[in-house]
């Protein structure tokens, strides 16, 4: 694909970006004269006026969560995960800003399961962390690995940030992609002009036992289905594919916030990939695997998971 056909499948500019021109430098001063144990009050009362922060309406989210959850018990009302779902986003946003601004901050977070991560790293064929698409794992993920000493090798797409748009990705997403880059080892950046230039990076890294982090999307060439509650998830194999081509090892990690507003970064243990499985069968095991260990982190905490605005 030629750079003009790209730039004509990505918009120039949105209403969004609009709003973020006026948000952002709001933002900015909130999260500069609030405490950070504040962030997360301040953006609960203005929740119910932010649905042009969120990716889609409030009423379209409550049907999907309603859709999938079923019978089981969340930790908290439907509605209740509607209205924290809109603060989270706010909050993240604080996080990222006040990280990207000179002053900075320090960040409450811990780190459960590192021995996971060195067991994989005395394999000698790297790790894999898959990280979860729960609100604050893009930046505190990368936070907690960076002080245990495993500063990560970040598989990105353009688009990680504020906007989608190319004037967003311009002059936005730089927040957010500097804000982490504090704590990484490299960005790989995901083009979808040359998707495979990326991969050849992350395979060269885990042979050289680096520590890779990607996070769990429903896109790729050839996503699965997998059943999840009441419902189906699709999941990219991507993270999957580089496990079963260099034996390295795939860890799920779940990042939430706590009700204290600390952060916890959870390395689960590893998902298995078959050594005598084709790569299609072992992706669909792990995405299976990795869709019922999701289950109960959702149910835990419904108003963090991002991929509500995707199913």
């Amino acid at each position: 694909m030629s750079d003009q056909k790209q730039k004509n499948i990505v918009p120039l500019f949105s209403l969004l970006d609009l709003g973020l021109l006026f948000g952002i430098p709001l933002m900015a001063v909130m999260a500069c004269l609030l405490p950070p144990k504040k962030w997360y009050s301040f953006a609960y009362a203005i929740g119910p006026y932010i649905s042009g922060m969120m990716p889609r309406n409030r009423g379209d989210i409550l049907r999907v969560i309603k859709k999938f959850v079923g019978n089981r018990c969340l930790n908290m009302s439907i509605e209740e995960a509607t209205r924290r779902l809109a603060a989270a986003e706010v909050v993240s946003k604080f996080q990222n800003v006040r990280e990207f601004l000179p002053m900075g901050w320090q960040p409450q977070v811990s780190l459960q399961g590192i021995d996971h991560i060195e067991k994989g790293l005395a394999a000698g064929r790297g790790v894999i962390l898959w990280d979860s698409h729960f609100h604050f794992a893009s930046l505190m993920t990368k936070v907690a690995l960076s002080r245990a000493g495993h500063p990560v090798v970040h598989l990105s797409q353009p688009g990680h940030g504020f906007s989608k748009t190319r004037f967003g990705m311009r002059v936005f997403n730089p927040i957010r992609t500097k804000s982490e880059s504090h704590y990484i080892n490299e960005r790989v950046l995901l083009s979808s002009l040359s998707p495979t230039a990326a991969m050849r990076t992350l395979i060269k890294r885990l042979k050289q036992n680096a520590v890779v982090s990607i996070t769990v999307r429903p896109t790729g060439v050839q996503p699965i289905e997998a059943p999840f509650m009441d419902g189906v998830y699709t999941i990219g194999t991507g993270a999957a594919d580089l496990a079963y081509r260099c034996g390295a090892v795939l860890l799920p990690v779940f990042t939430l916030r706590m009700d204290n507003g600390d952060c916890k970064v959870i390395v689960d243990r590893p998902l298995v990939c078959p050594t005598d499985a084709s790569r299609r069968e072992v992706a669909l095991s792990v995405a299976h695997e990795y869709a019922r260990r999701l289950e109960p982190y959702v149910c835990a905490h419904p108003d963090q998971w991002v991929e509500w605005f995707k199913l």
